[in-house]
């Protein structure tokens, strides 16, 4: 009973770990686009875009977005996996000035069709927290084209209108 209940015991934790692996094609995406982001070759980011996020962040934006970003914040000195869903992957991104939380979604030909990048509190018990009066899902969309993910985040005791913010 004993061999049995201990081979269960290692097989969910087993189950756990492996539940959140950092996928080989997320590690490659972030590696290049640190590469990338330290070398000043927004141009070489951009590249990795799928066509839906080219057509909704083109070169003459997120070229000067990036440049701001590395101006304010230096290089981007380490990125760490925190978790996964569906399609989504978050980073812990350490900067020179700042850290960040790095939301990164591959489409199924691996290239980019989500980049945010949101704001990273350290809580002392689980790791990463929001505002706690705010509650975060990550959502994807299937289109004709593909798919776009992203988070919504909402008040947890909405009261009234809400106002809405869409940053893509």
């Amino acid at each position: 009973m004993k061999k049995i209940a201990f081979f269960i015991a290692t097989l969910l934790f087993a189950i756990r770990v492996t539940a959140q692996a950092e996928p080989a094609n997320y590690v490659t995406a972030v590696t290049k686009f640190t590469h990338y982001y330290n070398h000043d070759q927004p141009d070489s980011i951009f590249s990795m875009f799928s066509t839906e996020l080219k057509n909704v962040l083109p070169l003459d934006n997120f070229k000067p977005t990036t440049i701001q970003l590395k101006s304010q914040y230096g290089n981007l000195l380490k990125t760490e996996f925190i978790s996964i869903s569906q399609s989504l992957a978050v980073y812990k991104a350490t900067f020179q000035n700042s850290t960040f939380l790095l939301n990164l979604a591959l489409n199924s030909k691996n290239q980019l069709n989500g980049l945010t990048l949101g704001q990273y509190k350290e809580d002392k018990k689980s790791g990463i927290t929001l505002d706690p009066a705010l509650e975060e899902t990550p959502i994807t969309l299937k289109t004709l084209t593909g798919t776009i993910s992203g988070s919504l985040v909402m008040p947890k005791n909405p009261a009234g209108k809400i106002p809405v913010v869409l940053i893509i």
